[in-house]
């Protein structure tokens, strides 16, 4: 009994020391996560060299890489949607945005796993995933009554270099009984796509099925008038930088204004992302934009969120 007595009395005087401890770990633990993940992020970051390092960061591109894979389909990754507004302020459309809970990680930077995805091929079969799961989510609010609402999905320029790509869109919308002018492809400038015939034919014929192709962070760089001029494109989403700067630059503003007549001329829809301010979305409605999206209207939000602000805010008519 005194034995027992006194292994109690040093576990209470050494249990505070303990998690303490413990609590110490784990802050070094997420710093050192943090540092690693902002080592990832950071522009021109060669995932394929560092997947086959052997240190802490190539350790954790490889965990990350199994864990996709082992959690793709067990309820970690959920679609997210940000509403595109209207000049009214009415929800037009939506852009879908994947996110990942990680058990240990918490929620994790997709701009970082997708480009292990893109960098380890597993792209393709995320790909397959978020197309799936958005097809699913509009059948549900369908299901709900509401109004239908065009979902914009960002695509990878390495899905678009698949020629499977082009047969399996247009044959998941069928199978989930989902129009294909209900869908959007997001493009993104700075994916640097390679023109090639596949990649005209496949996007073309995804036109001519009634799919919309959409090029993100346009007026980044050079690219955006080359892709203009040489794909089909329906909507032109501004670079952030153009819309964080339109309240105090004249010349952004002149920018702005030359590719809302040059959006207006090519009958193709003007959307300003990352809008934050009242007095931003004053300019850019002044200097023609057709849509807004951003945190001044709302952050991503789940499907259930987002039937909830359609109820509130009400959907555009088509």
């Amino acid at each position: 009994m005194v034995q027992i007595l006194g292994v109690a009395v040093s576990t209470c005087l050494y249990w505070p020391f303990v998690k303490r401890f413990d609590q110490s770990i784990q802050v070094r633990h997420e710093a050192k996560f943090k540092s690693m993940t902002h080592s990832l992020n950071q522009p021109g970051f060669d995932i394929d060299k560092i997947l086959v390092a052997r240190n802490n960061l190539g350790g954790l591109c490889r965990r990350i890489d199994k864990d996709m894979r082992q959690q793709i389909n067990a309820g970690n990754f959920e679609m997210h949607y940000q509403p595109k507004m209207n000049k009214d302020k009415q929800v037009s459309s939506v852009e879908a945005l994947i996110r990942w809970q990680h058990p240990e990680f918490g929620s994790f930077p997709p701009n970082i796993f997708v480009k292990i995805a893109e960098a380890t091929g597993f792209i393709h079969i995320l790909g397959r995933w978020v197309i799936e799961a958005c097809l699913k989510d509009m059948k549900s609010m369908e299901d709900a009554g509401m109004p239908a609402l065009q979902v914009a999905i960002n695509v990878s320029s390495i899905q678009l270099e698949d020629a499977s790509f082009y047969e399996c869109l247009p044959k998941l919308c069928s199978e989930n009984k989902i129009d294909a002018h209900l869908i959007e492809l997001e493009i993104t400038e700075g994916q640097e796509l390679v023109m090639s015939d596949h990649l005209f034919d496949g996007l073309k014929q995804l036109s001519k099925g009634g799919f919309s192709i959409a090029l993100d962070d346009f007026g980044m760089g050079y690219t955006s008038l080359r892709y203009l001029q040489s794909l089909h494109i329906d909507t032109l989403k501004l670079d952030a930088c153009l819309v964080k700067d339109v309240t105090n630059s004249e010349v952004v503003r002149d920018i702005i204004s030359s590719m809302s007549n040059l959006s207006r001329t090519r009958d193709v829809k003007l959307v300003a992302e990352w809008v934050s301010t009242e007095a931003q979305f004053e300019a850019l409605l002044e200097l023609g934009c057709d849509q807004f999206q951003g945190q001044f209207f709302s952050m991503p939000i789940n499907l259930y969120e987002l039937m909830e602000y359609c109820a509130l805010h009400s959907v555009a008519s088509k």
